[in-house]
């Protein structure tokens, strides 16, 4: 009787504080292994018509390097301008980051956890102008919603306060760089003027008019296409 009351009496809780550890310990760690690792950034180049000298009107395809990465607080869009290999001029800069902002308005996505950082490809290059900005801002709004800018495409043009497809003065010139580069197709705003020898010029090349923000971002990207073409 004296064993049993022994055994009862001090094993018994010592083993019962010995397994509750062992739980809590292998709680601890299930936690720990199955908590959702943070999401990489990611890095894109992206294919932009640009002008390159800023007293040219003629358009050269350059790429740049955007890496898009999400914080945890929502202090607002934090972008970054890399100074090498090449750099951007100021109104380049400013155009991307109205450009940015406004397609994350247009298809109803929140900037204020992004960080993205951009850099010019190529040594000894300052890029000029506003209309490679659309194709920068679709192409940061891709990647915040995990798709990707399919091959072959490029857009140029503006992002309008309205959520629309802007001209730029100089497309007409541009467009040939971008057949020169074995592009496939190459969006344009829908009030953009073209003239029919500038479309023929390059026939293996589609030319295709744009309307809105929503449309664009459909075509440029691996989600189906869009309709909404007003």
């Amino acid at each position: 009787m004296a064993h049993l009351r022994s055994l009862t009496g001090s094993h018994f809780p010592s083993m019962h504080a010995t397994t509750l550890r062992l739980l809590l310990l292998m709680t601890f760690l299930g936690a720990v292994s199955t908590a959702p690792a943070a999401a990489a950034p990611r890095e894109e180049f992206i294919p932009v018509l640009s002008k390159v000298l800023e007293s040219n009107t003629s358009g050269t395809v350059t790429y740049v390097r955007v890496t898009f990465d999400t914080r945890s607080d929502s202090s607002g869009l934090v972008l970054r301008f890399k100074e090498a290999p090449g750099r951007f001029s100021h109104t380049a800069k400013q155009s991307i980051e109205t450009a940015i902002r406004r397609a994350a308005q247009s298809l109803r996505l929140s900037a204020d956890s992004w960080t993205v950082a951009l850099s010019v490809s190529y040594g000894g290059i300052t890029i000029y102008g506003e209309s490679l900005s659309g194709m920068v801002g679709l192409s940061v709004a891709a990647m915040a919603t995990g798709r990707t800018i399919t091959p072959g495409l490029l857009m140029t043009g503006i992002i309008t306060p309205e959520g629309r497809i802007g001209p730029v003065g100089s497309v007409p010139l541009q467009i040939p760089a971008a057949g020169r580069a074995r592009l496939n197709r190459v969006l344009v705003a829908k009030d953009q003027t073209i003239a029919e020898r500038d479309r023929t010029t390059l026939p293996v090349m589609q030319i295709s008019p744009i309307g809105s923000v929503t449309q664009a971002f459909h075509e440029l990207t691996t989600a189906p296409p869009s309709s909404d073409s007003r």
